[in-house]
């Protein structure tokens, strides 16, 4: 993209050149986006630019959708993000929600994070948030080790803040 491009989170039908000159870019297209729901190319975009891989895309039960992406931790895991769209979701869930998998690829042990609304690598250390907690692990060869609570958020509460505008 050039300086002048910009994402918009919406379906590419209803792209056009903006009075500004800057053009609209919707490039990644997927099964995922329609012109019912949210376009979801910016937030895959995204995981592209960081690195995570598209593995596949499947629809099952009815307009529901599982889009896999993965990424490599080090030189034995893999942390796979499993991204769900649609109307059918478990309680607590929205229309979008992630769960992720740690995967040792050569002994192919597979450590579920069901809760993790969000995961990555970051320096050798394996990072996610569950329940209001951003968490904090060591890949060791053979194990999620050291696991610790880096920040909870749950103790924090909301404050109304008004922006002062001179």
């Amino acid at each position: 993209m050039s300086p002048k491009d910009y994402w918009l989170n919406d379906v590419p039908a209803n792209c056009e050149r903006h009075s500004s000159g800057l053009l609209i870019q919707s490039k990644w297209q997927d099964d995922v986006s329609s012109k019912k729901r949210e376009h979801t190319d910016v937030y895959f975009s995204k995981l592209k630019r960081e690195r995570w891989e598209k593995f596949e895309s499947k629809k099952f039960s009815g307009n529901n959708y599982l889009v896999k992406f993965y990424k490599k931790a080090n030189n034995d895991w893999r942390i796979w993000k499993l991204f769900y769209a649609g109307i059918n979701h478990p309680t607590g869930k929205g229309p979008y929600y992630e769960t992720h998998i740690l995967q040792n690829v050569r002994s192919g042990k597979e450590i579920v994070i069901p809760d993790a609304e969000w995961a990555d690598i970051y320096k050798n250390q394996f990072l996610w948030a569950e329940k209001g907690k951003i968490m904090g692990g060591i890949l060791s060869k053979k194990d999620l080790e050291k696991q610790t609570i880096l920040f909870d958020t749950n103790a924090l509460t909301f404050e109304e803040l008004v922006a002062h505008i001179n």
